[in-house]
């Protein structure tokens, strides 16, 4: 859980979280199942608030309090091959 950070800014961009850096890949909606575990109407307040999905670069602890740093647009890789 984060607080006062533009999460959805980040798609497409690399970021670090405590020890671990990673590429945003895209937003994550939330889901039935999710109002199915919780109460009816609960989307609603989500939309758009779900968080990210991202693809980890390096591992590492996690710790709560550590920031979320954001390094900028990813790379896309060279399609040179």
């Amino acid at each position: 859980m984060t607080r006062g950070v533009a999460l959805n800014d980040l798609l497409g961009h690399r970021i670090r979280v405590g020890e671990v850096e990673a590429v945003v890949t895209e937003l994550c909606h939330p889901c039935s199942h999710l109002q199915k575990l919780t109460k009816p109407g609960v989307l609603r307040g989500l939309v758009n608030r779900g968080g990210l999905n991202a693809d980890v670069l390096s591992g590492g602890a996690i710790r709560a309090g550590d920031t979320v740093e954001d390094l900028g647009p990813a790379e896309h890789p060279s399609s040179d091959d």
